[in-house]
């Protein structure tokens, strides 16, 4: 005889996982979190940019989305080249997460799972192209330049 408790009744998968709308909210909250930090009063320095002198993969994504929220496609090329990616996975990883709240039907953890790694590493790839790019083949095109005497001056130049 099983002592388990039986599950409520109407209640379907999603809602037993912690309700159809989570993925929205936690891209949503993700999203406010990140706004905050970027626009907010916290001011700082990179960590990889302190160790090495050169910038970090990252280094000019906030000010390329900040730039792209206001409509400035060129200057948010020229902060960061991936900052396009990141808006189209945005906007697809939202739509997928608004489709589940919505039905109900768990479309965007179907995609997290189906899709999630290939995602990663296609955007490991891309940042470290762009880095790539930047610090090693074009250093003066970078927005965020090499530290004068640093570690990655000195073995890059």
């Amino acid at each position: 005889m099983d002592d388990s408790p039986a599950p409520a009744a109407g209640a379907g998968p999603a809602q037993r996982r912690g309700g159809r709308w989570t993925p929205l909210l936690l891209l949503l909250a993700i999203g406010g979190a990140s706004l905050f930090l970027a626009a907010g009063p916290i001011r700082g320095d990179c960590g990889f940019r302190v160790l090495t002198g050169a910038p970090c993969p990252g280094c000019g994504m906030t000010r390329a989305v900040l730039a792209l929220a206001e409509g400035d496609a060129a200057t948010a090329w020229r902060m960061h080249p991936a900052v396009f990616a990141l808006a189209a996975a945005v906007a697809a990883a939202v739509a997928a997460a608004a489709h589940e709240g919505i039905t109900g039907r768990p479309s965007f953890r179907r995609a997290a799972e189906r899709h999630g790694v290939r995602a990663a590493v296609a955007a490991a790839v891309i940042l470290g192209a762009v880095w790539t790019a930047r610090v090693v083949l074009w250093p003066d095109g970078s927005p965020d330049p090499l530290r004068p005497g640093s570690p990655a001056e000195r073995l890059l130049r």
